[in-house]
């Protein structure tokens, strides 16, 4: 599914004021205001700019779901990045990206799901010197990987590794950005997270985004 196509179904979600949104529907309505929640610093998906103003992938699609509703982006930003955040503030509306579609969260009851408009993937960020082209290559390396109760990448790359038969050499931190601070202070060949935000690592942290690579593909996908 496009990104367009996505965004106009969830208008239409909205609009059609089915159950599951009715209530809160009702209440953005009253409010006249959509209260959405957005990652604060990651470059081209959510963050300010030098006038304060969100920009990026998830401001806008807030935006378009606003003015699907009032006519015109009446939208009101919150730093919001974990599912428990989300929960615990009642004031946000809907998040765009960061809470990842899974069967638990689905038929838990305190979240509903709109389409999905962002396929993410764990895989590795390398320096481009380091030579390595496929997942293989870094057999034996160190790889940063974080392993918090937000994000927890450490399985899926050991599990990877072991079914691969590749020596593992891990970094462990307790957050993605300390491992993203690890890898470009050099205490590590590679640093694995999602797709998107390894590339906005890049954005942040690299003088020269050439000196980087983005491994292709995916040790598991979202």
């Amino acid at each position: 599914m496009s990104i367009f196509r996505a965004i106009a179904v969830f208008l239409l979600c909205f609009a059609a004021g089915s159950a599951a949104a009715g209530p809160r529907l009702d209440a953005i309505k009253a409010r006249g205001t959509l209260n959405c929640g957005v990652a604060e610093a990651e470059p081209g998906m959510s963050m300010r700019d030098e006038s304060g103003n969100y920009v990026g992938f998830e401001p806008d699609i807030c935006r378009a779901i606003a003015a699907g509703i009032f006519g015109s982006p009446n939208v009101v930003f919150s730093p919001t990045v974990t599912l428990n955040a989300f929960l615990e503030s009642n004031d946000v509306d809907l998040v765009i990206r960061g809470l990842t579609h899974s069967f638990l969260r689905d038929v838990g009851g305190s979240v509903h799901f709109g389409p999905t408009i962002l396929h993410n993937g764990q895989t590795f960020l390398t320096r481009a010197d380091l030579g390595a082209e496929t997942f293989a290559d870094l057999s034996g390396k160190r790889i940063c990987v974080s392993s918090d109760i937000y994000a927890d990448f450490f399985p899926p790359l050991r599990r990877y590794f072991d079914n691969h038969n590749l020596a593992f050499e891990g970094v462990g931190t307790q957050t993605r950005a300390e491992s993203e601070e690890q890898f470009f202070a050099g205490a590590c060949d590679a640093v694995t997270a999602d797709y998107a935000e390894l590339a906005s690592a890049v954005i942040k942290h690299a003088d020269d985004p050439a000196d980087f690579v983005v491994l292709p593909g995916h040790i598991e996908e979202e």
